[in-house]
């Protein structure tokens, strides 16, 4: 009782019955939602039976931050030597783009691992398809290994297209549809599952999810990332920016991690409209 009672100093929380934004309260009154009276879900569940988590070493993240950090090292040596860039014949601005690159690269493997030891499973869920006009669900769950404080969880439902500029130029945009908040500096406890759901409404599939001009940019950062590997993650985003997504974002702490799933928006009527 000791340890459901202690997670709801953490931060306020959303009621799964009546959608109330419970404030913090210490004791057992924390653990019922103050307008509904019903129980904060997941507080008094057994722990899972999870497998240990995992080390440092037992992570793949770890190794390419090593790698990626040796890479970036590498390639600080080269920026500041002049005799060895002349040697193998590589400008300084192509060694500058590699060590931002690999730095950036080992800041990304190192969160990842950071987030493969706290949690066992990450699942985000949402549907296929939906109709426009129609509801839909979009639910998540997550189970740490270790109880987390400063936990923030919030769904959305975005629309991504592209919008043309000037004679050839093209540029990304993102529209946020509806968003909720679901968990505000709270706690998760170690081995239980945790799930959040919301509802959205599919709207209707009006804007430009396609561009030829974004393969063709695609295209070219692929070429580029046989010297800069940090393009061709760029030129996939560029490619799967359209399109309807759920969106979930959780933040423990300082550090935040979103999750993303595509849902195929359809109307029916005199035509066929699809995004």
């Amino acid at each position: 009782m000791t340890e459901a009672i202690s997670t709801v100093k953490g931060g306020s929380w959303l009621c799964p019955e009546c959608g109330h934004d419970n404030p913090p309260r210490e004791g057992v009154s924390g653990l019922v939602c103050e307008s509904c009276g019903v129980a904060r879900r997941g507080v008094m569940e057994e722990p899972l039976d999870l497998p240990a988590r995992p080390s440092w070493a037992e992570v793949p993240g770890t190794w390419y931050t090593v790698g990626w950090t040796l890479m970036a090292l590498l390639g600080a040596v080269l920026l500041f030597s002049d005799p060895t860039r002349q040697a193998v014949g590589i400008g300084r601005t192509w060694v500058l783009f590699e060590v931002l690159g690999a730095t950036y690269a080992a800041g990304s493997s190192f969160l990842a691992a950071l987030w493969d030891r706290w949690f066992n499973e990450i699942e985000l869920t949402a549907p296929e398809r939906a109709r426009t006009g129609d509801a839909f669900t979009v639910e998540l769950k997550l189970v740490p290994y270790v109880r987390l404080d400063g936990v923030s969880v919030s769904l959305s439902f975005l629309d991504r297209f592209y919008e043309r500029s000037g004679d050839a130029g093209m540029t990304t945009r993102t529209q946020r549809l509806a968003h909720h908040v679901l968990l505000g500096g709270g706690t998760l406890l170690g081995r239980r599952e945790a799930s959040f759901a919301a509802t959205f409404l599919a709207p209707f599939p009006a804007r430009r999810h396609t561009d030829i001009r974004a393969e063709i940019a695609a295209d070219v950062l692929d070429v580029l990332g046989f010297v800069l590997p940090a393009a061709r993650w760029n030129a996939a985003n560029l490619r799967e920016h359209g399109g309807f997504v759920a969106e979930a974002v959780v933040s423990v702490s300082w550090v935040p991690r979103r999750l993303v799933k595509r849902v195929f928006v359809y109307y029916i009527g005199d035509a066929v409209h699809m995004g």
